[in-house]
């Protein structure tokens, strides 16, 4: 039907400039406008697109010059250095993190927010997570009250997704509807914040995306964050974490080495000393001395 109007719309105005935007999974079969439209398809930031969008964005909040420079210098080379990190642990051709504005939108709030970005992937997941169900930045009154009153019950639904896909391995990267919804309705004292939950999810997307009733993280890290989260809050006490860890082979599968590491980081934001009780709970930690330990727990 919105096709149909926009149709009508430019019918005999062949001088009349529009472009019509929508989500990808949304423009197919009866939904496409006719020929004399062009499609164009959003592709991936590339590193000199989120330098120049961070250049441009930084131009517009900071008027000292040389503070607006040494400001998106800083965080360009955040940036960059977390890219490295990344591809240094999962290799040239993992999925860069930051291949979006909104993604880039996210990191400027915290830097512009704190002057810097966390030193650990963690902590900047941690902050990431919190600027984003959090509703200072949205200008929609009605979704900015709906965020405010609910923030707590929607992270906690968003945690326990995250952990529960995670666990169907690299499948779960994706959810439909009916499952995610009949998955969340099991969570007793959440219950009653689902249907708001998927609403939201549907207007405004935030940390899920919906594609034709198929729900996934914008980013497989913050999928593997919430799930290391939701094994701090939930499974919570030391040895049920490590028991956890152990009895399901976690330890020594890499789809969950990520969440671990991050586990592990986010324990360290807190208390120093859960994060290492933790790790001497899981075998061979001894030979990781000098490598993911220190980086992680220090």
């Amino acid at each position: 039907m919105v096709s149909q109007k926009i149709e009508d719309l430019v019918a005999g105005l062949p001088e009349l400039k529009v472009i019509v935007t929508c989500r990808t999974a949304a423009y197919k079969d009866r939904t496409a406008l006719g020929r004399s439209f062009r499609e164009i398809q959003v592709q991936p930031l590339n590193q000199e697109q989120v330098a120049q969008l961070i250049r441009q964005a930084y131009s517009a909040v900071e008027f000292n010059p040389t503070i607006c420079q040494a400001q998106a210098d800083d965080l360009i080379a955040g940036i960059q250095h977390m890219e490295a990190e990344r591809q240094l642990r999962w290799g040239d051709n993992a999925d860069r993190l930051v291949t979006s504005p909104l993604m880039v939108r996210m990191l400027l709030i915290v830097h512009v927010s704190d002057r810097r970005l966390p030193e650990h992937r963690a902590e900047l997941f941690q902050r990431a997570v919190d600027n984003m169900l959090q509703s200072d930045h949205v200008t929609d009154t009605a979704v900015r009250n709906d965020l405010g009153q609910h923030y707590v019950q929607h992270r906690e639904l968003l945690q326990f997704l995250a952990f529960h896909m995670h666990q169907q391995g690299d499948k779960g990267r994706e959810i439909d509807e009916q499952d995610m919804r009949r998955l969340l309705n099991g969570q007793e004292g959440l219950r009653s914040w689902v249907d708001n939950f998927i609403r939201l999810t549907r207007q405004r997307g935030t940390l899920l995306e919906e594609r034709l009733g198929v729900y996934r993280f914008i980013h497989l890290g913050f999928q593997e964050f919430l799930a290391a989260r939701y094994m701090d809050e939930v499974l919570g006490y030391d040895t049920k974490l490590a028991e956890f860890v152990l009895a399901e082979g976690t330890l020594f599968d890499s789809w969950w080495w990520e969440p671990l590491l991050l586990l592990v980081g986010y324990l360290s934001v807190t208390s120093i000393q859960r994060a290492e009780r933790l790790v001497r709970f899981w075998p061979g930690w001894e030979n990781w001395k000098g490598d993911v330990c220190p980086k992680e727990v220090r």
